[in-house]
């Protein structure tokens, strides 16, 4: 599992745009890529490739897709990393770098009753210790 290492509003100068209908305290932003239609989404805390749906509400009617662009999700992916604005969850020898226990109490904190995560779940991994 890839998470960002910086703070989501430094993907905007890789393209990324801001999502529409998220509380404005969140940060998460997208990135549609027309080769392979995907979409890549980054927070404060998660970072996800989702398969690019135009009924989705987090995207603009114009999204931000370079249809020049001859990149695929994975060469920007790549690009990403290698610029360290993604790192993985875990460590070069194989252990976690979270705690999956302290992950657990972090995002059973910001579960409403529904079993639905509440609109403060930007927070999560700054809760989590050893990040």
């Amino acid at each position: 599992m890839l998470i960002p290492r910086v703070k989501a509003k430094e993907f905007i100068k890789y393209g990324f745009k801001k999502c529409k209908g998220i509380p404005s305290d969140t940060d998460c932003y997208y990135l549609c890529v027309a080769k392979g239609r995907k979409m890549l989404f980054v927070s404060n805390i998660f970072f996800d490739v989702f398969d690019w749906d135009k009924d989705d509400p987090r995207i603009h009617k114009n999204p931000n897709c370079k249809y020049r662009d001859k990149r695929d999700y994975l060469d920007i992916v790549y690009e990403l990393i290698r610029n360290g604005m993604l790192t993985s969850i875990y460590s070069k020898d194989g252990e976690r770098i979270l705690s999956e226990k302290n992950v657990i109490k972090a995002v059973d904190n910001h579960t409403n009753d529904d079993g639905t995560l509440d609109n403060n779940i930007s927070c999560i991994l700054e809760e989590v210790k050893g990040y």
